[in-house]
């Protein structure tokens, strides 16, 4: 694993979240600010077989694909200071993400949206095609469904896609990313359908097991 940033006055951790890490951090932080990096596009290609699906049913998360374009991810910095905290997070990121998950962990520059602000170097966990757990491209169509009927320890796999699509649709309006935006549909009509089935399926029951005129008292 790579050192973390490090100031000349003191050491603070900086770690960049683009999927659950948004909505979700899990750990204590003194500051947040969102941004983004660039050289890659965000894609639900990792699979998981702990968190947000298990072995016989694995879910889709995000990760990060590297690309030559000068292509932006948004996302969210979250600054840990106090040692115990850094450790902390370190050690629950480290078991979820790279233990559990299968990812890797690599620095790279993070932009502010703050005009204000400077540039930092961040720490990002990322899945790369040589781990376990990768999935790879498909269809949006097979992912969705494959979200559509994951889940693991933490929740639902449509929870995972739907919240974090919410997030960026809230407070990061600028990030069009339409890979998240179009799973995050097909995963609602999916769940949608189910619903409409389910009410389907209810009302037919109901009628099926209505009397007849002549039994009805």
């Amino acid at each position: 694993m790579e050192t973390p940033h490090h100031t000349n006055t003191e050491c603070i951790i900086r770690i960049f979240g683009y999927g659950s890490l948004l909505w979700k951090p899990d750990f204590a932080y003194v500051e947040s600010e969102v941004g983004y990096i660039e050289g890659f596009k965000r894609r639900f290609w990792q699979g998981s077989d702990s968190h947000r699906g298990t072995k016989d049913q694995n879910g889709r998360v995000a990760t990060l694909i590297p690309t030559q374009k000068c292509n932006r991810v948004w996302g969210v910095v979250f600054k840990v200071s106090d040692p115990d905290e850094q450790r902390k997070a370190y050690g629950g990121l480290t078991k979820r993400e790279v233990k559990l998950g299968g990812y890797d962990v690599i620095n790279t520059v993070f932009y502010p949206r703050n005009a204000d602000s400077e540039p930092c170097n961040v720490t990002v966990f990322v899945a790369t095609r040589k781990n376990r757990l990768y999935l790879g491209k498909a269809s949006m169509d097979t992912m969705a469904m494959q979200v559509h009927v994951a889940r693991g320890f933490a929740g639902s796999n449509t929870e995972y896609v739907t919240k974090t699509a919410e997030y960026i649709r809230k407070y990061i309006p600028e990030d069009d990313d339409k890979h998240l935006f179009d799973l995050d549909r097909r995963v609602r009509d999916l769940a949608q359908q189910t619903i409409c089935t389910n009410v389907t399926d209810g009302i037919e029951e109901f009628y099926e097991n209505m009397p007849m005129d002549d039994d009805v008292e």
